[in-house]
């Protein structure tokens, strides 16, 4: 995102955007909202429905929020971006179009963000603190974090709207929702994986505890490049608009242009993704994605022939030892 220098010049009726690149954005947009959309609402219902009755969950209940923040992305913001480019295919560029975009998406991304940020959090606490997790992780305390993430987006979007120049507002945005939540998956990435080598001797279900942390591990690794592929365009972005603002006069570019508009909706790539890294790959929301889309019949008893992978209630109860709670733990995530 450009600063506001940049963005309103960029929006005149006179951009220099080419019509084919208006175009083809147009369409991205448009083609990236049907897939969102499409993929994010599967896995609302499915979670909604709960056909094996393995949800209910706080994983699961951080899964949701996450699903109904990208699946609006997709809905709102998607579809408001390619309204956007599309009537400047047609010579038409309606600035109030995509100042209703950026103010949706600095809502439905954030919140996503910080969706990630609490998985992340609550897959440190499964895999290294499990003796804490059943108390930590509750489902109430759960439902106040998604709470407070939505207020506190909403409230952080309207911060350009009261006098706060954007560029510094795209600053913070840029640190505060890329910087450190970049820097705690990849503490958390480190730190698991850590975890998981110094306890590789002490499991006595070596075979299948191999496969689930390698599943976790390679979750967590995808969703940290993913977010730094997604996002490091803005980010770069930002950081040159204000080099070149208040530190040095830069010449004007066309081709870096072009490169800002592009860095927003390739954002928006990481909610289209996001299902299939957190969920689609996992054998419980799996199995009951395909339920939902009757894939898979369930027997006369409403039951699968292989049962849903146990719940967090199911496999955090008493146990013998804390490498027995370990191994279990990771069964929460999975």
């Amino acid at each position: 995102m450009a600063t506001e220098e940049n963005q309103l010049n960029a929006a005149a009726p006179e951009s220099n955007l080419p019509r084919y690149l208006s175009l083809t954005m147009g369409i991205f947009c448009l083609s990236l909202s049907i897939i969102t959309v499409s993929f994010n609402g599967i896995l609302c219902t499915a979670l909604y429905k709960n056909p094996l009755k393995c949800f209910g969950t706080p994983n699961s209940f951080l899964l949701l929020n996450l699903a109904i923040s990208d699946f609006l992305t997709g809905l709102i913001v998607d579809v408001l971006y390619s309204a956007y480019f599309l009537a400047a295919f047609r010579h038409r560029e309606i600035l109030s179009l995509y100042e209703a975009a950026a103010t949706a998406s600095f809502i439905t991304v954030n919140v996503s963000t910080c969706t990630i940020v609490l998985l992340s959090i609550d897959r440190f606490i499964a895999v290294c603190k499990p003796l804490s997790y059943k108390f930590l992780m509750t489902r109430d305390r759960v439902i106040v974090c998604i709470t407070c993430s939505w207020v506190y987006c909403i409230g952080f979007s309207i911060i350009p709207h009261v006098g706060v120049p954007k560029w510094l507002y795209y600053l913070i945005d840029a640190h505060l929702h890329i910087t450190a939540p970049l820097v705690l998956l990849t503490f958390t990435f480190v730190k698991i994986q850590k975890t998981f080598k110094n306890n590789a001797l002490n499991n006595d279900f070596h075979e299948m505890r191999c496969k689930q942390e390698k599943i976790l591990v390679q979750t967590i690794l995808m969703i940290l490049i993913l977010a730094i592929i997604c996002l490091l365009p803005y980010y770069i972005t930002v950081h040159i608009d204000f080099y070149c603002q208040y530190w040095t006069r830069c010449p004007v570019s066309t081709i870096y242009d072009w490169f800002g508009w592009l860095s927003e909706p390739v954002e928006f790539i990481n909610s289209c993704i996001n299902p299939v890294l957190n969920a689609y790959r996992l054998p419980k929301y799996n199995k009951s994605i395909k339920v939902t889309l009757g894939l898979t019949k369930l027997d006369e008893e409403g039951k699968l022939q292989a049962p849903c992978p146990a719940s967090a209630s199911q496999v955090m109860i008493p146990a013998p030892s804390p490498t027995s709670v370990k191994h279990l733990s990771v069964n929460t995530l999975l």
